[in-house]
């Protein structure tokens, strides 16, 4: 008896997601968003990425988006998703409060907390009403000069190595003038890719993505129990590294918060004020000084 209802289950799972999928292809369809020819019950599009190493990954993703266009539609699982690249979509993304995928919340929290990019609704909007000032016209002007600074960094780094006939790996370099721009003008922390702190800093950053990836590519991995017993060591690495992470991060805030406390309470004597500008955290700071957002977040 209990086997018939697992099999009528199975069966009535199968014919919901048959029907559910096709009614999703026929609604991006009608929109001109292409999806790939073979879809399979339950396992969707997986077959897409069988296989695949995480340095092959983003080549392949790259294959995918010449193939299908800059939108497309695949399935995963009991899920949909829009595979996007292209500046229009993101306009909107990044403009209005939109739903995260659980799949990226679960797996951005562990590392950056509750904050804008891992929340969504109500906490997003009071989040992102929060940052405002620091989206300001003249504020984002001002990070040209950031970015133009990394970049001659990075050139300088890759003429080093620019022989014509050697190779190397050029992430750790990539990365150091990615971290330190977003430092620079998220956080505004001016990083030193000599500082010991920072190098175990793009050390964890690098072991977390590396684990990530892997477990985004290998689905029977995301649970974290599953994790733990198939891969312990990549999850005790990828557990170190996100606690440094945080740790890191936290460091950061707390020294903004104290830099600002200390300049309100002058301003304060002084019969002025602190004005909401700058950085995102000096955004979130001035909001926790005011007690309007949690010291987590």
């Amino acid at each position: 008896m209990i086997a018939l209802l697992v099999i009528i289950a199975l069966i009535t799972l199968l014919v919901w997601q048959s029907l559910h999928m096709r009614s999703v292809a026929r609604k991006f369809s009608s929109q001109g968003i292409a999806r790939p020819p073979l879809t399979l019950p339950i396992l969707g599009d997986a077959l897409l990425f069988l296989g695949l190493s995480r340095t092959e990954f983003p080549y392949h993703f790259k294959n995918l988006f010449e193939r299908f266009g800059n939108v497309f539609h695949v399935c995963g699982g009991l899920s949909s998703l829009l595979m996007v690249a292209d500046v229009n979509y993101y306009k909107v993304i990044l403009r209005d409060t939109v739903s995260k995928p659980y799949l990226s919340t679960y797996v951005l929290k562990p590392a950056i907390g509750a904050g804008l990019a891992a929340v969504s609704g109500e906490e997003w909007r009071v989040r992102r009403k929060m940052l405002n000032p620091a989206f300001h016209i003249k504020q984002i002007e001002s990070f040209t000069e950031v970015f133009e600074e990394h970049s001659r960094t990075l050139t300088q780094r890759l003429q080093q190595h620019a022989d014509g006939k050697s190779t190397f790996d050029i992430f750790p370099i990539i990365a150091d003038m990615t971290l330190g721009i977003i430092f620079e003008t998220t956080m505004g922390f001016k990083t030193d890719p000599n500082d010991l702190d920072f190098r175990k800093y793009c050390s964890a950053n690098q072991e977390f993505i590396f684990n990530e990836s892997e477990r985004m590519n290998k689905p029977w991995l995301l649970p974290r129990f599953a994790f733990c017993l198939l891969r312990y060591r990549n999850f005790k690495k990828s557990r170190a590294a996100t606690a440094y992470m945080r740790d890191f991060h936290a460091k950061i805030i707390r020294k903004k918060r104290q830099e600002l406390e200390e300049t309100n309470k002058n301003a304060t004597q002084t019969g002025g004020g602190v004005k909401p500008s700058g950085s995102f955290v000096v955004c979130f700071c001035i909001a926790h000084v005011a007690n309007s957002v949690d010291r987590e977040d």
